[in-house]
């Protein structure tokens, strides 16, 4: 290509990506927009989803109380879970003692929406939107209405006017967007009345962000965010079953609103990966292993510094406890006849001064250089412990026999006589006098 060609060519490509910056993306039909001054933009929701009116009549006996409940109560009740609802036209909602509730979809005209009311108890509506941000952005949110409500973004509540009002009159709130798709849920309550049959909404977002406007619909689809890419239940560990048929996988996911991932167990078959078994709410889950003999499946969860060993019997389905409350609790071996476990804990140093220390070697150096970790055997059933290693140095475990009848451990200490400054001994202990039988001494 010479230098005339290339030089049109580019001319060329620069003209189309100018002509496409020019485009801007049409509005969404459930939200309007309008200018109220330079750089400012109102968007007005003009259609919802809308979950009611529900009766939610008010406590019995409320008026023998000191404090009588007010129906604006209602409010603050958790009659559906905000923060992990995901409304869609058609999509049901099963209510205590009313029955299956249908989300549908409503316009507003003008951006008023209305909502009727029938005669009798306190009732409850719901009203839900998709409020999408194309780059992280503050928008300004007004809400108004003659009755009691509550706005909340991605389930955190941002308005609130628990006392009627009059109409025009606003409560507005700014927030802060992320890029990306986030629920508007509008929770309204009204006691009709004479004068109060029908009550009507209105909600606007108002940027001040030039042409960075967000776009509201009442569709669940959305586009991918980093979140989604990234955020998703990962497997933290795999281990297959004896006789090949299982498979365990540690899930682990990291909620928004937690510091620590939560965990669970899931049991699938290796042939189809059909899930067979499922353990929640396990808290500090770690160690998951078969048994070597049976359907059984053990687990360590923590809690507070103590840890315990659970042993899950496929067979009969019960969760049953080898070791309780432990502190300290570092790894555990099964016996190849899976009648015992052989685990380690980890003894830490008195706390001294912490001015002066005295090294004791090069190691002592490090905040664990005293720390020790020792053997210890327990039965399974029955969780019956004894201790199988003292003395100067760590003990690590390594394996069980298979007749089950001995360990193989190692010993590491330091030697500043030669390099590589340290050496290991490789040992093996019979289980049923505690005989100890020297393999091997050297730099490992």
């Amino acid at each position: 290509m010479n230098k005339k060609s290339f030089t049109h060519c580019f001319s060329l490509i620069a003209a189309i990506l100018f002509a496409l910056s020019t485009i801007q993306a049409a509005p969404l039909p459930a939200a309007a927009q309008g200018g109220t001054e330079e750089g400012s933009t109102i968007v007005t929701v003009n259609e919802w989803l809308v979950l009611g009116p529900i009766a939610t009549p008010l406590p019995a006996y409320n008026d023998e109380g000191p404090k009588k409940i007010e129906p604006t109560y209602m409010l603050e009740s958790d009659l559906m879970d905000i923060s992990s609802c995901k409304p869609a036209s058609g999509k049901k909602v099963y209510v205590p003692a009313v029955g299956f509730v249908q989300w549908i979809k409503k316009g507003a005209k003008k951006g008023k929406v209305s909502l009727v009311f029938d005669k009798g108890p306190v009732q409850t509506a719901y009203l839900a939107a998709y409020v999408e941000a194309p780059r992280w952005l503050k928008v300004k949110i007004a809400a108004q209405s003659i009755i009691p409500f509550a706005v909340f973004v991605d389930g955190e509540k941002t308005i609130e006017s628990p006392k009627p009002g009059k109409e025009g009159s606003d409560s507005a709130k700014e927030v802060a967007l992320e890029q990306g798709s986030h629920s508007l849920i509008v929770k309204v309550v009204c006691q009709p009345s004479d004068t109060i049959a029908t009550a009507d909404f209105k909600l606007t977002l108002e940027s001040t962000e030039g042409n960075a406007k967000p776009f509201v619909t009442t569709k669940l689809e959305r586009y991918l965010s980093l979140g989604d890419i990234l955020n998703l239940p990962k497997t933290a560990g795999v281990t297959i079953s004896p006789d090949g048929k299982m498979i365990a996988l540690t899930m682990s996911f990291q909620p928004k609103e937690k510091e620590s991932p939560d965990r669970w167990l899931e049991i699938r078959r290796t042939t189809d990966a059909k899930l067979l078994a499922s353990i929640k709410d396990i808290e500090g889950l770690r160690g998951v292993k078969w048994a070597p003999v049976g359907r059984r499946l053990s687990y360590v969860t923590s809690s507070k510094g103590k840890s315990t060993i659970n042993l899950y019997d496929f067979e009969t389905g019960a969760t049953t406890s080898i070791l309780k409350d432990k502190k300290d609790l570092n790894d555990y071996v099964w016996s190849p006849k899976g009648d015992c476990i052989v685990y380690s804990i980890t003894e830490k140093p008195k706390k001294e001064n912490e001015n002066v220390k005295r090294l004791r070697s090069i190691s002592d150096r490090w905040s664990y250089g005293r720390m020790r970790s020792y053997l210890y055997i327990a039965s399974v059933p029955g969780g019956l412990t004894r201790r199988l290693t003292a003395g100067k140095y760590s003990t690590n475990l390594l394996n069980v026999r298979p007749d089950g009848k001995a360990i193989l451990f190692t010993r590491s200490y330091e030697d500043l006589s030669e390099r590589p400054y340290g050496k290991t001994e490789l040992v093996e202990m019979d289980l049923g006098s505690d005989r100890i039988n020297l393999l091997w001494k050297g730099h490992w």
